[in-house]
Parts: C-alpha cells; structure tokens; sequence
C-alpha cells in the first residue's frame, strides 16, 4: 500500500509529466480516475492513432464523449516544443538519438523518420511520443538496500524488462544508501536526480550527483574528483560504458547499475553483456519483475563451481517497498 505521502508525491509527478501535454490531451490525461493516475506510467502518442496512458503495464485507450481522443501532428509538435522550450535546434543531437529529457526527469522517446541534416543524423516527421512519468517513490528500494548492505555492498546491477520501474528502484536506493556510503550518481541522462536544483529535484539522500555528459567520462570524473564508495548509473548500453565500470572497479569503488533484460541467462546471451558478466566486477545481480501487478526482485549472488562462475538465486522474493513474499 503506498503512503500518502508516496501517493501525493506521485500525483505531483503525474501533473508534472502532463503539463507536456497540449491542452486536448492534457484534459483527457484527467479523464482516468485518481488510482491510475497515481500508477500511470507513461503517455502514449501516435500519429492518427488514440492518445493512451500505460498503467499497472497495460495500455488504456483513452475517450471522451464516447469517442476515442486521436492525435494529430500539431499535438506532438506541442510535446516536442514545450520539452524544448521552444529550441529545438538545442536538442536536435539529444533528439537524433530518440530521445528528449525534460524537465523534472521525464523522458520522452519519439518515433518517425532518421534522415542525414548538416550537422550528421536527424529525426524527422516525428509519429510517436512515448513520455515516461518519472516519480519518486521513498521506501520502495529500502528493504533491498539493506539486504545488499548485510555483509558490506558489493558490485550490484539491476536487470528487467523496461518499464517495471529500474530507475525509480535505483533512485530510492541511491537515497538509502548515501547515508552509509559516499556515494556519487553518474545521472547522464538526468533521470535519476530530476534535476539538480529546485522543485522539480528527487530526494537522493546525500549522493554526489553529476548531469549531462557520457558514463564513461563522467566515472572518470567521478572517481577522480569525489572519492566514491559506490558509483551508480542507469542503463548499461554500450561497450564504453563497460570499459569504464571495469576500469573504475580497479580503483575500489564499487558500482550499483541497471540494464534491461528478463534472465540472467538472457543476459548472459547477448555478446555486450556476456563481456559485462565476464569482467567479474558484479558479484550480486537483482531481477526485477511485473507479477499480478506488483513489483518483485529476486538477489541472485555470483559464485564459483569447478572453476566456473555461476549465479545463485536467493529462495526469497522481495516485494518493493513491503515484505518478503513467496513469488506465486
């Protein structure tokens, strides 16, 4: 059950995330009851198609006056024009990757056509919107965080399919464990803290906290210039960052990641993150699943058996923010 506190600050976020929205959609945003805003995580816009919301993972069509609420060219141009403010020019490197952060830590993911423009790859004639309502919500990462402190953190990563909630997961932790360790946040996207500064910042406890930049850069940075115990990014992508988290973890830092993925053995087929496991720097892997609507996680701790490493799961389910549940 969430707190109401939780449930206010989560309402805040929902607001938040559909003042992107133009006026038409922003009206139908609120046609949903205040259960599903509180759980809405993402707004859903295509071309021609139904504006939607995503909630508990499913998607609902939304309709007002018994038909379905379309959306046009003009209500994605709004979109990208409010998250923008109104430059687009400033973004265009952000947008070619298929991707806008606006303010408050809301991503935004679009769709449409990737051409060549002076300055190298663009995205044009945009035909989806994907805006994610970031939030935070204070205690879901609690237990978990404790349970990895036991015998002393260890290298952890985070793995589950997108949109179950591995950057509101790693948010909370950051929090939780920035009061036990130094704690720097390479926060590239600038997801994790929202913002640095003002009301649209989330609470990450005492974490040193460092925007914008590549990960591979800003670890380099990090470790030079705060000293960290604990290094934590979201989303593992690329061989860079790989590199980097190995070469930081000569250093003695220790590092709390995420990356999309549904198993372990998923992970372990998949050539960048087979070298990820074969470094060895992780020794502790958290899978984070959707079941009947709740989150779940499971710690898996790295071992070794005739001279292999192997992961071994631990009997317990940890259902976010409550109890240990025996996973149905």
């Amino acid at each position: 059950m969430m707190t109401s506190i939780n449930r206010r600050e989560s309402m805040k976020s929902y607001i938040m995330a559909s003042s992107l929205l133009p006026e038409k959609l922003w009206r139908a945003a609120f046609l949903i009851n205040e259960d599903e805003r509180i759980e809405a995580e993402e707004f859903r816009l295509r071309l021609g198609r139904p504006f939607s919301i995503v909630v508990r993972g499913q998607q609902k069509d939304i309709y007002s006056g018994g038909k379905a609420v379309t959306v046009t060219a003009d209500d994605i141009e709004a979109v990208i024009t409010s998250a923008t403010d109104h430059s687009y020019h400033s973004w265009e490197e952000q947008i070619s990757r298929g991707f806008i952060t606006a303010k408050g830590g809301f991503r935004i993911g679009l769709c449409g056509h990737i051409g060549m423009g002076e300055r190298g790859r663009v995205l044009r004639d945009i035909t989806s919107v994907n805006i994610r309502v970031s939030r935070q919500i204070v205690g879901v990462g609690e237990q978990l965080a404790q349970r990895l402190m036991k015998n002393g953190f260890k290298d952890t990563l985070i793995i589950s399919p997108p949109g179950v909630g591995k950057t509101t997961l790693l948010r909370d932790m950051c929090r939780v464990l920035s009061y036990h360790y130094r704690l720097s946040v390479a926060d590239c996207r600038c997801e994790i803290g929202g913002s640095l500064m003002g009301e649209n910042a989330f609470d990450l406890g005492k974490s040193d906290v460092m925007c914008g930049g590549n990960k591979s850069h800003v670890i380099n940075m990090l470790i030079r210039s705060m000293s960290p115990e604990i290094i934590a990014l979201d989303e593992i992508t690329e061989a860079a960052d790989i590199a980097a988290i190995e070469e930081g973890s000569y250093t003695g830092c220790a590092f709390l990641a995420t990356a999309h993925g549904v198993s372990l053995e998923n992970m372990s087929c998949r050539p960048l993150y087979r070298r990820l496991f074969d470094t060895g720097v992780f020794e502790n892997a958290v899978l984070l699943e959707r079941v009947g609507g709740e989150r779940i996680c499971r710690i898996f701790e790295r071992s070794f058996e005739n001279g292999q490493a192997c992961w071994r799961g631990d009997d317990n389910y940890i259902l976010l923010g409550d109890r240990p549940v025996v996973k149905p």
